[in-house]
C-alpha cells in the first residue's frame, strides 16, 4: 500500500528524529538507505522513518554510532551547558557586540584615510627639495610620513594632524 504524503518526512526532519545532522541522512542514502519519494528540481526527498529505522537495524553500522537514549541525553546536556557558558560570558562582559565592533572599525577606517590624505599637504614643501633628487627621495619621504602616520594610528592617536 503506497505511503500518504502525510508520513513521510524531509531530510531535515529524518535527522532530527533520528538525533543526527542532515549531512549523515545523505551519506547513508549513499550507501543505501531507503527513499520513499525521490524529490525533482526544487523538491526534496521523502523518507518513510519506519522503513529509515529498520535499514539502520538491518545494517547494524559499524562505523555510525548506535542510536541511543541516553547518548542522545548526553550530547544534549552538552549542547546546554555549552549555551549556559556563553551566556555567562556574555553577562561577565568577555564577548564584545557585534555592533560595537563594527563601530570602532569604522573610526579606525576614518582616522586611517584622514591622517594619510593628509599627508601630501604636510610634506608638500619637501618634495619641492627632494624631487632635484629625482624619484627616489621622493618616494622616500612619502613612505617615511605613511609609517609614521601608521605607527601613531597604531598607539591609539586617531586625531587628524594640523601639520
Amino acid at each position: 500500500m503506497p505511503r500518504k504524503q502525510s508520513d513521510l518526512v524531509d531530510r531535515r526532519r529524518l535527522a532530527a528524529l533520528l538525533g543526527v545532522v542532515p549531512l549523515r541522512i545523505t551519506k547513508w542514502q549513499a550507501d543505501g538507505l531507503p527513499v520513499a519519494r525521490r524529490g525533482a528540481r526544487g523538491k526534496a526527498n521523502l523518507y518513510d522513518v519506519g522503513a529509515v529505522v529498520r535499514w539502520r537495524v538491518s545494517r547494524n553500522a559499524r562505523d555510525d554510532a548506535p542510536l541511543s537514549l541516553g547518548a542522545e541525553r548526553a550530547r544534549l546536556a552538552r549542547a546546554q551547558a555549552v549555551k549556559v557558558e556563553h551566556e555567562n560570558a556574555i553577562r561577565r562582559g568577555e564577548y564584545t557586540r557585534n555592533t560595537d565592533v563594527q563601530r570602532e572599525y569604522a573610526d579606525i577606517a576614518v582616522s586611517v584615510r584622514n591622517r594619510l590624505r593628509a599627508i601630501p599637504s604636510a610634506v608638500a614643501p619637501q618634495i619641492v627639495t627632494a624631487a632635484a633628487g629625482g624619484p627616489a627621495p621622493v618616494a622616500a619621504l612619502l613612505l617615511a610620513r605613511i609609517d609614521d602616520a601608521l605607527r601613531e594610528l597604531a598607539r591609539g592617536v586617531h586625531e587628524v594632524p594640523t601639520t
